[in-house]
């Protein structure tokens, strides 16, 4: 769900022409910046793909559910 709402992948079929409007342009463009900035950092240098967009995206959203999990017992 994260990847349509950041507009990562055209949804096809019914659904295609509701869910293509409700991406967030903001979110996209910092994920595209933060992707090029760890892109570069590696030595790729060459325009983000999606792929490598939803590779950073899938690492926050894993980093997050770490700092979360981490929260959690810290005050026990």
């Amino acid at each position: 769900m994260m990847y349509a709402y950041l507009g990562l992948y055209k949804p096809g079929g019914r659904d295609g022409r509701k869910m293509k409007k409700y991406y967030s342009r903001k979110a996209q463009r910092y994920l595209m910046m933060l992707t090029s900035a760890i892109l570069w950092k590696n030595s790729e240098l060459r325009p983000p793909r999606y792929k490598d967009m939803r590779r950073v995206l899938r690492m926050l959203i894993e980093a997050r559910k770490q700092m979360w999990l981490a929260g959690d017992g810290a005050g026990t």
